[in-house]
């Protein structure tokens, strides 16, 4: 007598179950960068690349700012060729 295979009867198929096994350990939450909002794995919290752009950007507004100021002043001198 020859045996069925179980292509021929699906019944006898078995299906894997969908549940997952509970995990031992709590998952760790995934903290975000606050300066690009991505995830950071350093114990800071932060990126060391974020870290150095958060901490230039006072001194770049500012000289950005000087800048502007010097760009005003010598628009506002009058030409030396001008007024002769």
């Amino acid at each position: 007598m020859k045996r069925p295979s179980q292509f021929e009867r699906p019944s006898l198929v078995h299906i894997m179950s969908e549940k997952k096994p509970l995990s031992l350990f709590p998952q760790r939450v995934i903290t975000k960068c606050p300066v690009c909002r991505e995830p950071t794995y350093s114990a800071s919290g932060i990126h060391p690349q974020c870290a150095v752009k958060r901490a230039d950007e006072p001194r770049r507004l500012a000289l950005v700012a000087d800048k502007k100021m010097k760009k005003a002043d010598k628009q506002a001198e009058p030409c030396p060729k001008s007024s002769a």
